[in-house]
């Protein structure tokens, strides 16, 4: 099994993954979803892709998740799977916990035209939206109904619509559960 996935699990559940507990991802979709999708990014043969990248967009039609990012770390955890689009050339880091109405896209012109790189240890709030070629650093809180579309640097709290940046030592201490 994909180390990526049992560290998405664990911060997921709080526990470690085990085969026989695979019954379980039938109740979570998120975990569900992710599971596919990190089966999907296992280079093995075609066909088992081909049934794992056709459960993937089941499910991504069933609820709403467009998440085909190929660059995420471990730990990813989807709080309520519902209505969360993350474009395919957008960087994840690890320890990343997301909300439902999320939306990690592309702007397509201006300074900054490009996909987001998101670091390490982070939270994005309920109806957040991150866009253009920016860098969020890492231990950053992004509160909910955000826009975020610049620079955000480490250690700090994004607030608001246009959003403001609070400098905080361990940001997210209390928001992101059972990490490593």
């Amino acid at each position: 099994m994909n180390e990526l996935f049992k560290y998405d699990y664990y911060r997921a559940t709080g526990k470690e993954y085990r085969f026989y507990k695979y019954i379980k991802l039938y109740r979570n979709p998120a975990l569900r979803y992710l599971y596919f999708l990190r089966k999907e990014q296992i280079p093995n043969c075609s066909f088992s892709k081909k049934i794992y990248n056709f459960q993937r967009k089941r499910l991504q039609i069933k609820y709403g998740l467009d998440i085909n990012c190929m660059q995420m770390g471990g730990g990813i955890v989807i709080g309520h799977s519902h209505n969360i689009s993350i474009n395919s050339k957008a960087i994840l880091g690890k320890n990343i916990t997301i909300q439902s109405g999320v939306t990690i896209g592309k702007d397509f012109r201006g300074t900054r035209a490009g996909t987001p790189k998101i670091g390490n240890d982070i939270y994005i709030g309920p109806n957040s939206t991150i866009v253009g070629c920016i860098t969020v650093g890492d231990d950053v809180l992004i509160a909910p109904n955000s826009f975020v579309n610049f620079d955000v640097p480490s250690h700090s709290i994004v607030i608001g619509v246009p959003a403001k940046i609070i400098s905080r030592k361990n940001a997210t201490e209390n928001f992101l559960m059972n990490r490593r």
